[in-house]
């Protein structure tokens, strides 16, 4: 993400405002972040696992045509993933 920075402020800014998860599904929508950004950004927002933010995302009427709900991540990225940002380890490693 380019301006990733700006992106993640703006959902903290929507969710002050009191946007819920689908609204700040549709504002990343709106604002052309890539599938696999608005995956990361939900799972940084709400805690959320791999698995948990695409399961959500390719339910979302903004997200639904561009993800394929029948092809789940492939298991290295799923792992890499879960490694890199899964909230649980964040704790552990405190």
């Amino acid at each position: 993400m380019s301006n990733d920075k700006n992106i993640f402020d703006g959902c903290f800014e929507q969710m002050d405002a009191g946007l819920d998860q689908s609204g700040i599904l549709f504002y990343l929508h709106e604002q052309q972040v890539t599938l696999i950004e608005a995956l990361l950004i939900s799972m940084k927002l709400y805690g959320l696992r791999p698995d948990e933010a695409q399961r959500i995302l390719s339910s979302h009427p903004a997200w639904a045509a561009e993800v394929d709900s029948q092809v789940s991540i492939p298991g290295s990225l799923a792992a890499w993933l879960r490694q890199k940002y899964d909230p649980q380890d964040d704790a552990t490693a405190a």
